[in-house]
């Protein structure tokens, strides 16, 4: 499942409703623009935990959060470009 929130934090009740509400919940969903076009506040990583997955984030730019469903072994790959 992919999509571009653009802010996720006031969204994740929304996310939420929409992973749960699926018959066959989605083994990884990626999330573009996960940060507010002028964040007044820093978000802390525990904001973004979401039951039955892990998340992995990158904080560059508005940031992208990838979420990996538990039963999924993924490790995140730093990679110099």
């Amino acid at each position: 499942m992919y999509t571009n929130a653009d802010s996720l934090l006031n969204k994740m009740t929304e996310l939420h409703g929409i992973v749960n509400c699926q018959d066959k919940k989605p083994h990884i969903i990626a999330i573009t623009e996960v940060k507010p076009k002028t964040p007044s506040v820093q978000s802390l990583p525990s904001e973004y935990k979401s039951e039955g997955y892990n998340f992995f984030t990158r904080e560059q730019s508005r940031g992208i959060i990838v979420y990996v469903a538990n039963e999924i072994h993924a490790t995140q790959l730093e990679i110099d470009s």
